[in-house]
């Protein structure tokens, strides 16, 4: 148990400022690490072109993934009319679309434009 003495000098008051701003320091660095982390792992809207969306996942290492589909109430991605890897048509079961062969190629140049890394800015 504390004496009177020992009470009244613990915690050393002058030491609080320097342990709370480290704390301060610290914590922050951390709040402030985390959110760089915001967006990766996650399919962002890249481009929308006449109904079709066209999304990239970038991951902790950098690399992009890019997917092209027209959401059609589908519960995952698959389930959606989409381009498959070698950016063929599919059209799930059940499902029926008629798309023009110039709308099909701008969306496979979109998909080329998302791998290949480019960033689009928005006209003001």
């Amino acid at each position: 148990m504390l004496d009177q003495h020992t009470a009244k000098q613990w915690p050393p008051l002058a030491l609080l400022p320097r342990v709370w701003h480290r704390f301060l320091v610290a914590a922050g660095g951390m709040v402030f690490a985390l959110p760089s982390l915001a967006g990766l792992e996650v399919y962002t809207t890249f481009e929308k072109l006449d109904g079709w969306l066209i999304e990239r996942q970038t991951s902790v290492d950098g690399e992009h993934r890019c997917r092209a589909f027209i959401p059609s109430g589908g519960a995952w991605f698959s389930a959606n009319i989409h381009l498959d890897r070698d950016d063929q048509l599919v059209v799930p079961q059940g499902l029926h679309v008629d798309v023009e062969q110039d709308v099909m190629s701008a969306v496979r140049l979109a998909l080329k434009r998302c791998r290949a890394n480019v960033f689009l800015l928005e006209d003001q």
